[in-house]
């Protein structure tokens, strides 16, 4: 068996590193704008510029994945903390090909997520089993298994340029740049609620003059 590498490569940490770091120096969308932080920080000499980089990170959420699963002929029910409701009601229909009526979910305390109990994988395994002895089940992932099958928190680069006058922050800007296709949340082409609800217009920062520009276009890298 030989492996190649496909284009774009979707898995190499310095890749999506130094292609971060290129699309720094390009344009990017806007979605907040204030002020003229353009115009002060070309005027300004005294600025300051940093760069803050989060790695891909396993989410080792403190409680690790499990669940409590009870397929019958006739129905289905289901104990587990999710991040993603409907969408341990849609895999279970799928699996058991019982109708949505004839499921019901029981939601419990999270014990942490992060992201990953949105995607409710190990549900799956669950509702295999019950379906297969016919029994109630109670499954959990050992750690090990979590590290293996999980899924990585996306690598990002913030970048800022600022200024500081009288002791406040003059101006900023301020770009965010993600490393990896992230379905749970999706900033490009976000409507105005979906920038509501994201927090994305909201800085919690005094602030004279903002530009806000987050670029997710490019599949490389969102």
């Amino acid at each position: 068996m030989k492996w190649g590498k496909k284009s774009p490569v979707n898995n190499d940490s310095k890749i999506y590193y130094s292609r971060m770091v290129e699309l720094k120096k390009g344009k990017a969308k806007s979605v907040r704008k204030e002020g003229q932080a353009k115009k002060i920080l070309k005027e300004n000499n005294d600025l300051f510029e940093v760069d803050y980089h989060l790695p891909f990170q396993t989410h080792a959420a403190m409680e690790p994945l499990n669940c409590v699963v009870n397929v019958k002929e006739s129905s289905c029910e289901i104990w587990v903390g999710t991040q993603n409701a409907a969408n341990v009601i849609s895999r279970a229909e799928k699996i058991t090909g019982l109708d949505k009526e004839n499921i019901k979910l029981n939601i419990k305390f999270l014990g942490g997520g992060f992201g990953r109990k949105s995607f409710n994988d190990w549900v799956d395994e669950g509702l295999y089993i019950s379906q297969r002895i016919k029994m109630p089940t109670k499954l959990i992932w050992l750690r090990e298994d979590d590290t293996k099958h999980g899924f990585y928190r996306p690598s990002s680069l913030h970048n800022m340029v600022g200024s500081i006058k009288d002791k406040k922050i003059d101006s900023t800007i301020y770009k965010l740049l993600e490393g990896f296709k992230n379905k749970k949340i999706i900033l490009t082409n976000a409507n105005e609620q979906e920038l509501v609800n994201y927090g994305i217009i909201n800085m919690p920062y005094e602030v004279f003059s903002l530009s806000h520009t987050p670029n997710k276009d490019n599949p490389l890298y969102f």
